[in-house]
């Protein structure tokens, strides 16, 4: 990581910017480098990922060396052109980080997404910028205004608020549970706010003293007078009036939330935007393979759209089944749409592997002391190790042993102890590998990947 540190202090950005290539960067160690970027280039960031699963390792990573300034814009949990809508857990996520990115006084971000979640087409920008409510104690508010917000921005009323996206009125008590929020309870006297509080969702009890909170939509679809004009004068459009009921169609026109009426996104607003209209001159970090991932993922999109369109266009059909598909190029950006944003912007590739061309950091998967190697572990592998950690030490560095559950740290801990080495467990909390001296340190993580060296 040195080796990293020495080059953004040794070349301007403009001179950084002229690289695209970060190569020899183990999987799993990639968090470390976006550390070091994001610190000393003053910009906002873009890590798209090939898949979810990349997604879901470089997010613990990141959650755990980035603690401030990260945000993730997580792709759908279900398939395009599919009936049902995405799970309320990641609508909130992508909520939180739209709404983040929306506001103009914010500190620059780091976002972490996926190939999909950067093609896809999401509410305009001017939708978040100009739809937030600020509270605070003392306020007098119009209860039903308030009420009328959360029933236009995606907010169900329920008896008891569970989850993200609900609101309750119970007398002088409003509950609700908003992106960038914790589980809200205003508790009004009269149209007075008196306090605002947090709330656990499983007790119901409340929690801690809110000073002032903003409230932002629930949904990346809301039904409201404007939203419903739109969809039905678009829907027109596309195609045309229905002899027949379409169930899609009726419930939307009454302002019922329809099962899956995300994938209509475009036909609710006048515009749509994607999350690189959200950023600022981003550098854009790229996973390597991200163009396998981007062809193979809109090829899944075409495949989709010919599948349920072919139904449609079947006479045979019956109207209430049909699906009323949006083309791929309305819901996604398409391949040259999305190149061309990236060309718009100083992109970074990484890799795992050498390459002639770019920066290498000699980064090393360990076969050491993990896999065929570690089956073979007697006491001479043992005093191996020791010495490895002795030369460590003698150069001033700092051993970080990494264990899945505090069993294995246990079980670390008094092997190395057998052959006087003495660890320390650090909190993940507390970690900051700035500010601890050169020793051997035990941490317990619940997501660590095969060990690293070298980089």
């Amino acid at each position: 990581m040195t080796y990293l540190n020495e080059i953004i202090q040794k070349e301007s950005l403009n001179d950084f910017i002229n690289v695209k290539e970060l190569n020899e960067i183990p999987e799993g160690s990639e968090s470390l480098i976006f550390e070091n970027l994001f610190s000393n280039l003053d910009r906002d960031f873009l890590i798209i990922t090939r898949d979810l699963k990349r997604f879901q390792q470089i997010k613990d990573t990141m959650e755990f060396f980035l603690k401030s300034n990260t945000l993730f814009f997580p792709q759908w949990d279900c398939v395009p052109y599919d009936r049902i809508s995405p799970n309320k857990t990641i609508t909130s996520n992508r909520l939180e980080t739209l709404s983040t990115l929306a506001n103009n006084k914010r500190d620059r971000k780091i976002v972490l997404s996926t190939i999909q979640s950067a093609c896809q087409r999401t509410l305009p920008i001017d939708e978040i910028k100009n739809k937030s409510i600020n509270l605070k104690p003392g306020q007098v508010i119009n209860v039903d205004e308030l009420l009328l917000f959360f029933i236009n921005n995606g907010y169900s009323k329920v008896g008891t608020v569970r989850e993200f996206g609900e609101f309750s009125i119970r007398g002088g008590i409003i509950d609700f549970y908003s992106p960038l929020n914790l589980p809200i309870r205003l508790d009004l006297f009269g149209s007075t706010i008196e306090s605002i509080k947090s709330f656990d969702l499983i007790s119901q009890r409340s929690v801690g003293v809110i000073k002032d909170i903003k409230i932002f939509p629930s949904a990346e679809v809301s039904l409201n007078d404007s939203t419903i004009e739109n969809f039905r004068k678009n829907f027109n459009q596309t195609f045309g009036a229905q002899k027949e009921k379409v169930k899609l169609y009726d419930n939307v026109s009454e302002g019922i939330t329809y099962p899956g009426m995300e994938h209509w996104i475009p036909f609710f607003y006048n515009q749509t935007d994607t999350i690189f209209d959200y950023l600022k001159s981003p550098i854009i970090i790229l996973d390597s393979s991200y163009k396998d991932s981007l062809k193979n993922f809109l090829d899944t999109v075409n495949d989709h759209y010919v599948s349920r369109n072919e139904y449609d266009n079947n006479k045979l059909s019956k109207t209430e089944n049909k699906y009323f598909s949006l083309k791929p190029n309305q819901l996604y950006q398409d391949k040259e749409t999305f190149l061309e944003n990236l060309s718009k912007n100083h992109t970074l590739e990484i890799s795992p592997f050498k390459k002639p061309s770019g920066i290498n950091f000699n980064g090393k998967i360990s076969n050491k002391y993990f896999g065929k190697e570690s089956k073979k572990f007697n006491s001479d592998s043992y005093q191996s190790l020791k010495n490895d950690i002795e030369n460590y030490l003698s150069d001033n560095k700092v051993i970080i042993i990494a264990c899945s559950s505090s069993g294995s740290e246990d079980r670390i801990k008094k092997i190395l102890s057998n052959y006087n080495i003495n660890t320390t467990l650090l909190k993940q909390d507390e970690f900051d590998s700035s500010n601890l001296n050169s020793s051997v340190y035990t941490i317990i993580l619940n997501f660590i990947r095969p060990i690293f060296d070298k980089i």
